[in-house]
């Protein structure tokens, strides 16, 4: 066979693999839309994640550390953070409550101080770490393209039993939930009244983005279909 008929079939199998790669993208392209507008849809608000996030961290903390403790506590915060604190005292409460004590409240740091009479026998002292929102992947900037959301939480935590001053508990409670949102809803999500639920983006990357991979892989196929056509002549 000719090399001027041989480039001639190659430059055919190229056009031909290329046509029915591109027409596939272009279904996709009409599809996908649709599906990530019904998955953002079905999203949870940044507050709803936050909550969900602590109180998967405090279950653990409280049953292993706190519902056996004979008495009552006192919830001191060592933030003056109002929002912050709000946010998390209302989540702890709502653990504590399962294990039958009466819970009081004490803001050390608050301005003014708030002091309570209360006559009980643990203390929970807290600090937050960190609490909020994060995206990544923000270099999209269509309503559709998706968008990953990060809801990271973090408190320094100690219980005191109050007459001894002993520490009967010391450390940290950290973690994270991920998953994705759409350009479109990810302000929906927020809630400006509520600085920790607005989210923070990762500087914008260049990317080809939901459909990196499928680009990838259908070049990648259309290498190898080319490859192993050429050695089969």
């Amino acid at each position: 066979m000719k090399a001027q008929d041989v480039r001639w079939e190659l430059w055919i199998t190229i056009k031909v693999s290329m046509e029915w790669f591109l027409g596939h993208a272009r279904l996709l392209l009409l599809i996908i839309p649709f599906f990530a507008s019904d998955v953002a849809a079905q999203q949870t608000t940044n507050y709803q994640l936050l909550v969900a996030l602590t109180d998967s961290l405090l279950h653990n903390f409280v049953v292993e550390n706190i519902a056996e403790l004979e008495g009552d506590i006192v919830i001191r915060s060592l933030d003056s953070d109002g929002q912050v604190n709000w946010f998390f005292e209302d989540r702890v409460i709502q653990q504590l409550q399962h294990t039958g004590k009466t819970v009081y409240v004490e803001r050390q740091n608050a301005s003014p101080l708030v002091k309570v009479n209360g006559n009980w026998t643990w203390s929970l002292e807290y600090k937050i770490l960190h609490l909020g929102i994060r995206y990544e992947d923000v270099g999209d900037t269509g309503d559709t393209a998706l968008v990953g959301r990060i809801g990271r939480a973090g408190f320094t935590l100690r219980v005191i039993a109050e007459r001894s001053g002993k520490v009967e508990w010391s450390g940290e409670l950290k973690g994270e939930k991920k998953d994705h949102v759409t350009n479109k809803n990810r302000v929906e999500l927020e809630d400006e009244t509520i600085h920790f639920t607005v989210g923070k983006g990762i500087a914008p990357q260049r990317r080809l983005g939901l459909f990196k991979p499928l680009l990838i892989s259908g070049a990648a196929g259309v290498i190898v279909f080319l490859f192993f056509s050429l050695r089969s002549r």
